[in-house]
């Protein structure tokens, strides 16, 4: 950013007029938006437009060792999982998890209680389950319903307390 504050200060030195590239580089210096596609016209428009309500460019730093330092500390530092977006999650999930055991009756807790201690017990593949492709339903083509019982058979059934059928298409 040094070379445009630079060239931009001494086109406003030099004064108009200024030809397009110039334009941008003052533009581009006062960080205008979208000066980059700009036409003369357009882009003299905005410098007046800068000039006549007397906005001054930001003021650019020098670069200091302390902001090398800080820059290098930034680039090494070692990222956890709790600094991804991931970690977030898993971290708002377990705290969903707790506000939801809290809310639980003791015959809900007992459940999954129960739950949790028969997959402890559980002996786990060492080879991934097979990947099914989710495809969607092309018009044209039928597909019968899958139940939700079938889906998940220890959680749900297909009958309500009101006797009627439900499935899940």
């Amino acid at each position: 950013m040094q070379s445009v504050e630079t060239d931009a200060k001494e086109l406003l030195e030099r004064g108009p007029p200024y030809k397009l590239p110039e334009l941008k580089a003052i533009l581009k210096y006062h960080q205008v938006k979208g000066c980059s596609s700009l036409k003369k016209t357009a882009a003299e428009a905005k410098l007046q437009e800068i000039i006549g309500r007397g906005t001054h460019a930001p003021d650019y730093g020098d670069w200091t060792d302390a902001d090398e330092e800080k820059l290098l500390t930034l680039t090494t530092k070692p990222i956890t999982l709790g600094d991804t977006s991931l970690g977030r999650l898993r971290t708002v999930k377990r705290m969903e998890l707790h506000a939801a055991i809290n809310h639980m009756s003791k015959e809900e807790r007992e459940d999954i209680r129960n739950k949790m201690n028969a997959a402890d017990d559980m002996e786990v593949d060492v080879e991934p389950a097979s990947i099914v492709p989710i495809l969607p339903n092309l018009p044209g083509e039928s597909t019968p319903p899958t139940s939700a019982a079938q889906l998940f058979p220890d959680e749900m059934s297909d009958v309500e307390d009101d006797g009627m059928q439900v499935e899940v298409v």
